[in-house]
């Protein structure tokens, strides 16, 4: 049972593209000098410590091509490649988004699984609103 100042989920919210310069990848990693990346932030247990389950909302503001989904994939493969100094927590194929179903197409849905610098691995579900997208319902 949960009390009123108990935890049980969180949420990290980023814009893509994220809006001044050196934060492009800022939905995955920060600018080096400090761990403000989404994913990150999960993954060095600055957000959501001891949870299993939490989340990240996107606002899309930006159509990109290619997809948003294919840059945020590839920046996990960079640092998979080039891990950050600063970094307790390794990177891996876990931490790439897979698609999940939706049904409204103004939303994308993924998941991922982490493990984390210390403690239980965390998985997270992504949800991104395209509000750049010509037509809504």
């Amino acid at each position: 049972m949960y009390g009123l100042d108990d935890v049980f989920y969180t949420l990290e919210a980023k814009r893509l593209p994220t809006p001044g310069t050196g934060r492009e990848r800022e939905y995955v990693i920060g600018d080096g000098s400090k761990q403000s990346g989404g994913i990150e932030r999960f993954k060095e247990n600055l957000h959501g410590n001891d949870l299993l389950y939490s989340g990240m909302i996107a606002y899309i503001q930006e159509d990109r091509k290619p997809s948003w989904l294919a840059n945020v994939n590839q920046w996990v493969s960079d640092l998979m490649a080039y891990p950050p100094t600063n970094a307790h927590a390794t990177w891996s194929q876990h931490d790439l988004l897979r698609e999940e179903a939706t049904a409204i197409p103004i939303l994308q849905e993924f998941s991922s699984h982490h493990h984390r610098a210390h403690g239980n691995p965390i998985q997270l579900w992504h949800f991104w609103l395209d509000l750049a997208a010509t037509c809504w319902p």
